[in-house]
This record gives structure tokens, sequence and C-alpha cells, in this order.
């Protein structure tokens, strides 16, 4: 899920969001948790930072699909990019 991108590594984060749209990513951290959201900006440059932090606090909201759609799409490219050997999930004792 998409929460999850907390238990990735920086490294595999970084990877991540070099893939991922800015929209995208704002939208996806509009109804996320404060954690979820510092560990997924901190995947971006500063300069991203700085513009999706600025949108996440001044600009439009997104309806719950949207946020919903985005997350999913996020979520997907984690398990993408796993499979393809780029990144590398933690796994549990559960997994």
């Amino acid at each position: 899920v998409f929460d999850d991108i907390v238990k990735l590594t920086p490294q595999a984060r970084a990877k991540l969001f070099d893939e991922v749209p800015s929209e995208i990513t704002i939208t996806a951290l509009k109804e996320a948790q404060p954690e979820v959201i510092e560990a997924a900006l901190g995947g971006v440059s500063s300069r991203a930072r700085r513009m999706i932090e600025q949108e996440l606090t001044g600009g439009a909201p997104a309806t719950k699909k949207d946020v919903q759609k985005a997350q999913r799409w996020i979520a997907d490219l984690v398990l993408d990019m796993a499979d393809r050997g780029l990144i590398e999930l933690e796994r549990s004792d559960d997994d």
C-alpha cells in the first residue's frame, strides 16, 4: 500500500520519486499521514520539495478518488520497480 513507502530505504525512495511526476506526488500526499509525507519529501530534490510543500499547504483540494488513484499509481510503480530489480522491498516475517 502507499503508506508503506516509509519502509523503503532513502535510496529506494529517491529512485521511486525520480520516476513520479510532481503532480501525482502532490495528489497522493493530500490525505497522507505526516510520516508518509516526510518520507516522500525525503525522496525528492530540495526544489521539488519546496514546490510540493507549497502545493500541500495552499493548493487546491483533491477529491478522495483522485488521491486514491495517485496513491495506487505510486504503489504500482513501487511493485514494478521491485520486479525489475531497481529497488528492494523490505520483507516482514508475515510475507
